[in-house]
């Protein structure tokens, strides 16, 4: 999901893909690649066409938008009666208010790392240069096995050139970042509070290790590093569950959502 705001001024969520149920609880259903739009400020939604043929149906992928065009990076596909990670990406552009794919189902390079499911992804401003940053999702080690968590390190991260369509994957020894997580977010840092190519990592950590959300500033080259903003305690001492966060602009970086307020978010 992502915020597009068109030149005429219409605020628009795009939504792509997802899983369609069955009619029994049982049911898998079906993987849709559907692009939905919502317009929030009249509350009504419709399926958008995209020119150019069909791209492969995926849920748990990322859709980034930069000016006039979305990419959809990773997630996952209904294969042979199991889920399978879709390691490639496509690509759209608005020409004379029409979507037209691009890039359809392009694979990721041999030196990306494996990415998986629900990756995440965001864009990063590096000077005049705009890059999407990729991170790490779920991802099977064995087909037999359950997924295995997200680890967040820098061999994990790759440097995505909207302009080139090229992966530079990240370099680093891993010092300050959080290392393997039940999940987590990564935002955009506004330039504003951070001059450097920066992005915001929020982390959670359930299960017998539960611990509450850290936030981390993570920075590129030359600037490149992992720090933790120490909030953890601050959390800790409110005795609060939080089990979500969404960032919202630059003066409001971050806001929680109570387990006990709003019931157990997935």
């Amino acid at each position: 999901m992502a915020f597009y705001k068109s030149k005429l001024g219409q605020r628009i969520l795009l939504l792509f893909g997802g899983q369609i149920n069955g009619a029994d609880m049982d049911d898998l259903g079906e993987v849709s690649n559907e692009l939905i739009a919502v317009d929030v400020d009249n509350l009504k939604w419709w399926v958008v066409d995209v020119a150019g043929g069909p791209v492969t149906a995926r849920l748990e992928s990322r859709l980034v938008i930069v000016g006039d065009q979305f990419f959809i990076f990773g997630g996952k596909t209904y294969v042979d009666g199991q889920f399978q990670p879709t390691e490639s990406y496509s690509v759209a552009t608005l020409r004379n208010h029409q979507w037209t794919w691009d890039a359809h189902d392009v694979p990721y390079p041999a030196h990306v790392p494996v990415l998986g499911s629900a990756c995440d992804a965001v864009v990063i401003r590096e000077g005049d240069t705009t890059k999407i940053l990729l991170s790490v999702g779920w991802h099977n080690i064995d087909p037999n096995t359950s997924a295995s968590m997200p680890e967040l390190l820098p061999r994990n991260m790759v440097l995505f050139d909207i302009g080139l369509r090229t992966f530079t994957p990240q370099i680093g020894d891993g010092e300050g970042f959080p290392g393997t997580v039940t999940r987590y977010n990564i935002y955009e840092l506004p330039g504003a509070l951070q001059p450097d190519a920066s992005a915001v990592i929020c982390t959670f950590f359930h299960g017998p290790h539960a611990k509450p959300p850290e936030l981390y500033v993570y920075s590129l080259p030359p600037q490149a590093g992992c720090r933790a903003l120490g909030l953890r305690k601050h959390i800790a001492a409110t005795k609060t569950n939080i089990r979500a966060v969404c960032c919202g602009g630059v003066e409001n970086l971050s806001a929680g959502m109570e387990e006990r307020q709003v019931g157990h978010f997935h």
